[in-house]
């Protein structure tokens, strides 16, 4: 039977120390409920439109400024006039769309309201390969009033780019995303936000997609820079 050199053995062992020791790590320098304590409030539940062929009629978004502007996924539940957006602790507002890009599939809402907690746009976050990330969202829209959104944590599997080649994905979006090794854009979860272990602002999860070649479904966030 064939053995291995025995460099090769130590080698390959110390390969497998250096991945548990960086699974181990501490996820950031605050404990992750600090972080969910800190990053929660600044995320938002948004209803619209919806319910026509199995469309769900909500999402999720973030605040990006103290004076209540923020960040959504650009989808059929803005196509109303009556949107709903529902902070953190469970105050509603009626929110308006101020902007919209469809080929990045990104929407901006403004509700009357101030001094609220947000992210910062233009934080200078970066992640690599590999790196430990956190997705907040309202998916399958569990949360309807003052309950939390949703965590999950995941592993940014590649900084890549996005390219509807020979129709296998069918979005108008092709550009840099973050491809993230978790159930992230689950249904109600588009426009979430992707963040580093700190809580610091990395993307916004992008809406369901899935390859039509192979039908597998695909986890990202656009990067918010």
């Amino acid at each position: 039977m064939y053995r291995a050199p025995r460099f090769q053995q130590v080698f390959a062992a110390l390969g497998v120390i250096a991945l548990l020791a960086a699974f181990a790590a501490p996820l950031s320098a605050a404990p992750p409920d600090e972080i969910a304590r800190q990053t929660l409030p600044k995320m938002v539940k948004i209803y619209g439109a919806g319910g026509l062929q199995g469309l769900e009629a909500y999402q999720s978004g973030f605040l990006f400024t103290a004076e209540g502007h923020l960040l959504t996924a650009w989808s059929t539940v803005l196509d109303t006039d009556y949107i709903t957006v529902i902070l953190d602790d469970g105050r509603k507002y009626q929110g308006e769309l101020v902007g919209y890009d469809p080929r990045l599939e990104v929407a901006v809402l403004k509700i009357e309201a101030e001094g609220l907690p947000h992210f910062n746009l233009h934080g200078g976050a970066h992640v690599r390969t590999g790196s430990r990330v956190l997705a907040f969202s309202n998916l399958y829209g569990v949360a309807t009033g003052d309950e939390p959104a949703s965590l999950q944590l995941g592993i940014v599997s590649a900084p890549t780019t996005l390219q509807a080649r020979r129709g296998a994905f069918q979005t108008p979006y092709q550009g840099p995303v973050y491809i993230v090794d978790a159930m992230t854009n689950n249904p109600g979860a588009a426009g979430g936000a992707l963040t580093d272990v700190n809580g610091n602002l990395l993307g916004i999860l992008g809406k369901e997609l899935r390859n039509s070649e192979n039908s597998i479904w695909l986890n990202f966030a656009i990067p918010a820079e």
